[in-house]
């Protein structure tokens, strides 16, 4: 091939092809809802949400490869941008030691900014609470965990609280047995520990992972009892259809969700397969609160963006859904 051809027409070809498949990438987001019961909270979103009219791009040189692939790159990389390239911004916490009815123990980490002595808006009761909860073999020193700490304590709107799972990052385990999926009752003591603490304020959730499927299971089985205002579950598992006979009676929590409560899932996520999230939709298995948003990439608890992958669209869309629920509850 001569040096004129190629300079003419197979470099020309080539950068075009690169340049349609670069913006390609960017993928809109699919959401599914109840089709007539909805919470007005999910309309708002829906309308205004800036982040979802910008769809999900995920840096190009992770999407490359089938999708297990794909996903896999995604939350792989995602951790070690943020854990070794470049660190997120560090976090401070207050911890104090809860005690479960049970005798067990969990940390409620309340969140501060490095030099800080104790988290200044601990106490401060203008200011809502936003809940964390971590995955599993997570705590509050999870990059996950810390860099939507550092957003919403640069807010300055928000009190924020991480529970920290019966033995996780340093809490002791005074139990024969720590952090399982069977956990439910461990956040409902908690949730309602913290609005007897605290009767007054508004609160919001964020789970990760399993943490988000205990915190989705809190949500529907206390569904208009729940204390929570406002809530996502990042990355949950869907399936448990393949795992066990009971899909039907676990999926009924979903039926149950009144509070405003975005579901976020990417179907390459190697960790927690979301086919299930189908059966939900198709059998219309949605309380009027839950809004279930799907993206083609973005891995598990990941959905990096960015040339290096280390900033997250889904702190974006977290920080976006909570500010909403929190405008939606003072214009009340």
């Amino acid at each position: 091939m001569s040096a004129a051809l190629w300079r003419t027409a197979v470099l020309p070809f080539v950068v075009v092809m690169l340049v349609r498949w670069y913006r390609a990438l960017r993928e809109r987001v699919r959401l599914a809802h109840h089709p007539e019961k909805n919470h007005p909270v999910l309309f708002k979103w829906m309308a205004k949400s800036k982040v979802l009219r910008e769809g999900y791009r995920p840096p190009a040189w992770w999407s490359i490869g089938s999708q297990f692939l794909v996903g896999s790159l995604h939350t792989v990389y995602h951790h070690i941008a943020r854990n070794i390239v470049s660190p997120v911004e560090q976090v401070c916490y207050d911890r104090e030691l809860f005690k479960l009815e049970c005798g067990a123990t969990v940390g409620l980490d309340w969140a501060m900014k490095v030099g800080d002595l104790e988290a200044p808006c601990r106490h401060d009761s203008s200011k809502p609470i936003v809940f964390l909860h971590h995955g599993l073999a997570g705590c509050s020193r999870s990059h996950y965990v810390q860099s939507i700490i550092a957003q919403l304590l640069e807010h300055n709107a928000f009190r924020v609280v991480v529970m920290v799972a019966r033995g996780c990052g340093g809490v002791p385990l005074t139990t024969p047995y720590g952090f399982t999926a069977a956990g439910y009752d461990d956040m409902r003591q908690v949730a309602e520990h913290l609005r007897s603490e605290n009767p007054d304020a508004k609160m919001y959730a964020v789970g990760y992972s399993l943490g988000a499927g205990l915190l989705a299971n809190y949500l529907g089985r206390s569904s208009t009892d729940c204390v929570f205002s406002g809530a996502v579950v990042v990355s949950p598992c869907w399936d448990f259809h393949k795992t066990t006979p009971y899909f039907e009676v676990w999926s009924r929590a979903f039926l149950a969700i009144h509070t405003p409560t975005l579901a976020l899932s990417a179907d390459d996520d190697p960790v927690c397969s979301v086919e299930g999230a189908d059966i939900m939709t198709e059998k219309n298995h949605f309380g009027p609160g839950l809004l279930i948003a799907r993206t083609n990439r973005g891995g598990h608890v990941s959905w990096a963006e960015g040339a290096t992958g280390h900033a997250s669209w889904m702190d974006r869309i977290i920080m976006e859904w909570i500010t909403t629920c929190a405008a939606h509850d003072a214009s009340l």
